[in-house]
């Protein structure tokens, strides 16, 4: 164990007490707690286990997981079951839904699904306008040009554990 993974063990600890007492926001806290120790396996444990429940924000992070093997062997059926969950749910927000579609239609491309399926989930999440990942490669695609994904996580800080190595922004991501 790293010393930056042993300097996160208190606040787990804190954190699992209180979800024992109850409070729910802290076991929600449980795998990130888990992603920034850099300890994946353990966030996608906890992630699964509230996808499971209906957590379609925790169902996006199961998905993103499988998509690109990050705290789980890369499974790219299991990580389109988890991105369709998401975007099931009635438990993300929309700006996660958006995500999910956004990874879905990346996940599509990867495995040689049809463009109008591409498009249909790229243009759910370019709806309103405020993902120009989605909207740049939605234009890539109905233009028919070489097409490099974004594969970054959507408003996430590049030192932020957890995220798959991005062609397009050639910048190494610690994981």
């Amino acid at each position: 164990m790293t010393a930056y993974a042993t300097a996160r063990l208190p606040p787990l600890r804190a954190l699992k007490a209180a979800a024992r007492s109850g409070d729910s926001t802290a076991a929600h806290n449980i795998p990130i707690a888990y992603r920034d120790a850099g300890n994946l396996r353990r966030a996608v444990f906890w992630w699964q286990r509230f996808a499971s429940d209906g957590d379609g924000e925790a169902a996006l992070d199961v998905g993103y997981a499988y998509q690109y093997g990050l705290g789980a062997r890369r499974a790219p059926q299991r990580a389109m079951q988890a991105l369709r969950q998401a975007l099931r749910s009635r438990d993300i927000t929309e700006y996660g839904r958006e995500e999910a579609a956004y990874h879905l239609a990346v996940l599509t491309l990867d495995r040689g699904g049809s463009r109008r399926q591409v498009l249909t989930l790229l243009c759910l999440a370019k709806r309103d306008g405020d993902y120009p990942e989605a909207a740049r490669l939605a234009a890539a695609v109905e233009a028919g040009r070489p097409i490099a994904a974004c594969r970054c996580r959507r408003g996430r800080w590049r030192s932020i554990r957890g995220q798959a190595a991005c062609a397009r922004h050639r910048q190494p991501r610690r994981s």
